[in-house]
């Protein structure tokens, strides 16, 4: 009796905590919230065509009331998240990493706050969205300026003509994949960059706008724990170095390996093609290429491959004629013996004498 007691009663306050409100904006779905913690707040969630009509799967979180011009913090996720990496419950979380940042933290701080799934993962066009047609063209470019990087931009654009939104107090912050996202942010500051019509290969900056034709303002980026190169993070050729020890080699050739605990389920990546990987012995970080197997050189040594006639000895460095077979010992015994007569070996010429008995 007493556990359906405390039971009905858990729910009676669950209902009155959680209260569907008014058509947010953008026409998001919106329900009124007041978390454990005592801050209440709106979450309004939907899926809202980007530039090019990709659907992307958004939240938008604010303090109760009216909707109204705030200051706004674009939260992204790392690869294989969604927009639920930075939200919370309450303001603080056992999560260290969101403990006291996370939209709820935020919006107890008066400001309004953007999570959304980035394009082709989960419900943005991932696997999670079906077979929506919208999505036919929904995949990841890997923080593409052209697109991801635009698709923050856009999505502010909106909710700045929906009139949530200040235009010159915008932050953005990201972990990992959405720390990268952060950082590509901040030199475009005011501009976006666009495909070009004749050659989409080719990026435009124009003025960051909102469709509307209000001007947008960037004020601050931080980048949470960033990456520095996204294909080798992704899909290292074991040529990567930080250039202290080794110069730094080429990260896109040859194909790399792609790390598949990274990709499996999480997101719709370009149209899939079969993609075949060879065995790939990588030599020691002080055996340049030529380095005959088992052999160590110092960095200082010439990194010259030998000519074919020549190879290069591992004890004092100087080269020496390889041997031909005319040259090699005859006998095992001579083989076995190191002194110059031995090393010769017999010949037909001069037999060995018999030992005769007395």
């Amino acid at each position: 009796m007493r556990g359906s007691l405390i039971l009905v009663l858990s729910l009676t306050l669950t209902a009155c905590a959680l209260e569907t409100a008014a058509a947010g904006p953008l026409g998001m779905s919106g329900s009124d919230v007041v978390s454990p913690d005592g801050v209440a707040y709106t979450l309004y969630t939907g899926k809202i065509p980007s530039f090019d009509a990709v659907p992307l799967d958004v939240d938008l979180t604010v303090p109760q009331g009216p909707v109204m011009p705030r200051p706004l913090v674009v939260m992204m996720h790392g690869w294989g998240g969604s927009k639920t990496d930075w939200e919370s419950a309450t303001v603080h979380s056992s999560n260290a990493d969101k403990d006291g940042y996370n939209n709820v933290a935020f919006v107890a701080r008066g400001y309004a706050v953007l999570n959304y799934t980035a394009r082709g993962f989960h419900g943005s066009c991932g696997p999670e969205a079906g077979s929506d047609p919208a999505c036919a063209r929904g995949w990841t470019h890997l923080a593409d300026r052209r697109f991801e990087i635009r698709d923050t931009k856009y999505l502010v654009g909106l909710l700045a003509d929906a009139g949530a939104v200040r235009p010159g107090r915008i932050g953005v912050t990201g972990g990992s994949y959405g720390g990268g996202q952060s950082w590509l942010l901040a030199p475009e500051a005011d501009r976006v960059s666009v495909a070009g019509a004749a050659d989409p290969e080719q990026v435009m900056l124009q003025p960051w706008t909102s469709p509307a034709g209000v001007r947008l303002h960037l004020a601050a980026a931080v980048p949470k724990y960033p990456w520095s190169d996204l294909v080798h993070s992704l899909q290292p050729n074991g040529r990567a170095s930080d250039g202290v020890i080794l110069p730094d080699g080429d990260r896109r050739q040859p194909f790399g390996i792609i790390k598949e605990s990274w990709s499996r389920d999480s997101s719709r990546s370009v149209p899939p093609r079969r993609v075949t990987h060879r065995r790939v012995r990588i030599r020691p970080p002080t055996s340049p290429p030529g380095t005959p197997r088992g052999r160590r050189v110092s960095p200082t040594a010439p990194t010259t491959r030998p000519s074919p006639g020549q190879l290069t000895s591992s004890r004092r460095g100087s080269p020496r004629t390889n041997r031909t077979p005319s040259s090699r010992p005859t006998s095992r015994a001579a083989r076995r013996c190191r002194c110059s007569t031995c090393r010769a070996g017999p010949t037909r010429s001069s037999p060995r004498p018999r030992r005769t008995r007395s």
